[in-house]
């Protein structure tokens, strides 16, 4: 019943021997009994005696069998752990670790994998990794896993990029009137469209921030003035974007006459030159 490992079987009599295996002994005559210890395989599989012939009567002339049966301690089974790690480029090695400090585990994993460990709690350790210009950080960075003797368990880890932020803060609208300005990445896609100030959490890279105008109802237009864009957003740093609004001024127009003055003499006349010019958009 013993796959491997080495046997410790104590026979105690007249005489006491330690044995390490099957065999014959020659032991003097009389009464012995058998103690078999434990067997811990290196991968932490307990086997025990289940079946001990004892004691056992040694004879002048004659040969007595005695036999030890192991079974296995169901308990001590190792689990099995499989970590997924996604999310990181070809070519990028993971950096993720699992521990159990009470049994001097500490394990290194670099990619998907499965473990063999002896049951147990595991901390299960992530973090952030460098490849290509790009910093790439993991979801979860910790947490803990419970083993259970001859069962599986899971635990994933993703990677993404990691991100930073942009504070798009927005300003001179009255109460009442929301903004209308839009994020676009560096493709052109919109990645946010905003009616207040607002930080958004971007993967690193180059935004650009546009303002439309806006209406109130007397008929007041808004229009804003961006400063700060295009932004660049950096892995674990803020960048700002200013939308300025003001009131435009409504459309009219100016009157002017030229001469500005004149003399009309009695029973004559006189002329003047009557000038509307549009302004702010008439």
């Amino acid at each position: 019943g013993l796959p491997g490992g080495t046997p410790a079987i104590v026979i105690k009599g007249p005489t006491e021997v330690t044995v390490n295996g099957p065999g014959t002994y020659e032991l003097p005559v009389g009464t012995y009994t058998l103690e078999a210890r434990d067997v811990v395989l290196p991968s932490g599989e307990r086997y025990y005696a289940e079946q001990v012939t004892s004691p056992v009567e040694v004879k002048r002339n004659q040969e007595v069998r005695a036999e030890v049966v192991y079974a296995l301690d169901q308990n001590s089974l190792p689990g099995e752990l499989a970590l997924v790690v996604n999310g990181l480029p070809e070519g990028a090695e993971a950096a993720v670790s699992v521990e159990n400090p009470d049994q001097g585990v500490k394990v290194a994993v670099k990619a998907s994998t499965v473990l063999r460990l002896k049951a147990g709690t595991y901390l299960v350790k992530a973090s952030r990794v460098s490849y290509g210009g790009m910093d790439y950080v993991p979801s979860p960075d910790q947490g803990s896993v419970v083993l259970e003797p001859g069962r599986r368990a899971s635990y994933t880890v993703s990677y993404g990029p990691a991100k930073g932020e942009l504070l798009v803060r927005i300003e001179g609208l009255p109460d009442g009137l929301s903004a209308r300005v839009e994020v676009k990445d560096g493709q052109g896609s919109v990645v946010g469209v905003l009616a207040e100030s607002r930080v958004l959490s971007l993967a690193p890279g180059t935004y650009f921030v546009s303002a439309k105008d806006v209406a109130a109802q007397d008929g007041t237009t808004y229009r804003g003035s961006v400063s700060g864009s295009p932004a660049t957003v950096r892995a674990g740093e803020r960048a700002e974007v200013v939308v300025s609004y003001a009131a435009s001024p409504k459309p009219s127009f100016s009157l002017s006459l030229s001469p500005a003055s004149l003399t009309a003499q009695k029973g004559g006349s006189a002329q003047t030159t009557l000038t509307l010019t549009p302004q702010n958009g008439l």
